[in-house]
C-alpha cells in the first residue's frame, strides 16, 4: 500500500499488543500465565505458591492425607503416601500386619508369636530357653527345677518332663508311697517265710525250723544234725526235732546193744543156753549135745568126713546153723 505523506498518519497507524508474559522472568516456571493489556498475571499451579510458585511441600506442612501408619514423601507439585513396614494398604489406609497369622513371623517352631502394633514378639514356650527366634530344650531333670517325688525317676522330654515312681512305690510321681507287698500279697516270700516290709522293697525270712533263702524254705531235716540219731536207731525227722526208736536188739538213749540173755523173760527155751550176739541173740545146746529137731539130745561119736581146723568152737560153729561148719557137719552126721 503506498501511503500519501500529505495526510494524517494516525489514521495508518496499526496497534500490534506487546506479550507481556512472554518477557524473560514474567511468569514463574510453575505458573498459569495470563496476557492482560499492558501487563502478564499468573496464577500459581497446584501444588505451588508464592511469588515464584515454589513447591508446597504438603509432607512438612501437614496438609497431605496420609495415614498415621504411613509415610509421606514429598514431590514436585505433590506427594505420595507409603504405609510404614508392618502395616499394609494405599497410604492413606494403613492396616497392621499380623505376622504371627499370615506366618510371616521368624520366631522359632518352639516359641510363641505375640502380634504388636506394626511388629510382632517371639517368647520361648514353657520348657525352653532363649530369645524366642532360637529355643532350646529345658532339661528340668538334670538341672534340678523338677517336681518328682524323691523316690521318683524324672524322664526329660521335649519341653517338660514326667516322673515316675520307682519300684516298690506308688503314685502320680509327684506323690509316692510305698507299697507294702506283705500286706498286698504282691511278695515272692515261701509260705514257709515271713515278709517283713521295707522302704521301696522287703525282706523273706524262712521261718524256725525252716531254711533256705526266704524264697525258697525247706524243713531243716534235725536227724541229719551229727549225734542227732543214734547210729542203731531207726529216725523220723519231725518239725524242729528228730524223733527215733532203738532198731530191734538195741536200747537206751544211744542205742547200745541190748543183752537179750540177761533179761528178765526167758528168750531161750528151758534146755537151750543163751548166748548174746551184736544187736541179737544166739540159742544152744550145752556142750556134747546136738541141737535136733528143735531139742538138744545127747551127741555120737562119728567118724566125720571133714577135719575140724585149729580153733573150731564146738557149741558155735557147730551148733549155729547159718555157718559153713554147721552145715558140712550136719551133712557128714547124717551120712555117717
Amino acid at each position: 500500500m503506498e501511503i500519501d505523506l500529505g495526510q494524517d498518519l494516525n489514521s495508518y497507524c496499526i496497534f500490534l499488543e506487546i506479550n507481556e508474559c512472554a518477557e524473560p522472568g514474567a511468569c514463574p516456571e510453575n505458573a498459569i500465565c495470563t496476557d492482560l493489556l499492558g501487563r502478564c498475571e499468573y496464577t500459581c499451579k497446584d501444588g505451588f505458591e508464592g511469588l515464584t510458585c515454589s513447591d508446597i511441600d504438603e509432607c512438612a506442612l501437614g496438609s497431605d492425607n496420609c495415614h498415621d501408619n504411613a509415610n509421606c514423601t514429598n514431590t514436585n507439585s505433590s506427594y505420595t503416601c507409603q504405609c510404614k513396614e508392618g502395616f499394609t494398604g494405599n497410604g492413606v489406609d494403613c492396616e497392621d500386619i499380623d505376622e504371627c497369622a499370615a506366618g510371616s513371623h521368624n520366631c522359632d517352631a518352639d516359641a510363641n508369636c505375640i502380634n504388636t502394633t506394626a511388629s510382632f514378639t517371639c517368647v520361648c514356650r514353657e520348657g525352653f530357653s532363649g530369645d524366642g527366634v532360637n529355643c532350646q530344650n529345658i532339661n528340668e531333670c538334670s538341672s534340678g527345677i523338677d517336681e518328682c517325688h524323691s523316690v521318683a525317676n524324672c524322664i526329660d522330654t521335649m519341653g517338660s518332663y514326667t516322673c515316675e515312681c520307682k519300684p516298690g512305690f506308688t503314685g502320680n510321681g509327684r506323690n509316692c508311697q510305698d507299697i507294702d507287698e506283705c500286706s498286698t500279697g504282691t511278695h515272692t516270700c515261701h509260705a514257709n517265710a515271713t515278709c517283713t516290709d521295707t522302704i521301696g522293697s522287703y525282706t523273706c525270712a524262712c521261718i524256725e525250723f525252716f531254711t533256705g533263702n526266704g524264697t525258697y524254705c525247706e524243713e531243716i531235716n534235725d536227724c541229719a544234725e551229727p549225734g542227732a540219731c543214734p547210729e542203731n536207731a531207726i529216725c523220723t525227722d519231725l518239725l524242729g526235732r528228730c524223733q527215733y526208736t532203738c532198731k530191734d536188739g538195741f536200747e537206751g538213749v544211744t542205742c547200745s546193744d541190748m543183752n537179750e540173755c540177761q533179761t528178765t523173760a526167758r528168750v531161750c527155751a528151758a534146755n537151750l543156753e543163751c548166748r548174746n550176739l551184736y544187736g541179737n541173740y544166739s540159742c544152744f545146746c550145752p556142750f556134747g549135745q546136738w541141737l535136733i529137731n528143735g531139742n538138744c539130745e545127747d551127741a555120737y561119736v562119728y567118724e566125720l568126713d571133714f577135719v575140724v581146723l585149729e580153733g573150731l568152737d564146738y557149741n558155735d560153729d557147730l551148733t549155729d546153723d547159718s555157718t559153713k561148719y554147721f552145715s558140712d557137719s550136719a551133712v557128714g552126721i547124717e551120712n555117717a
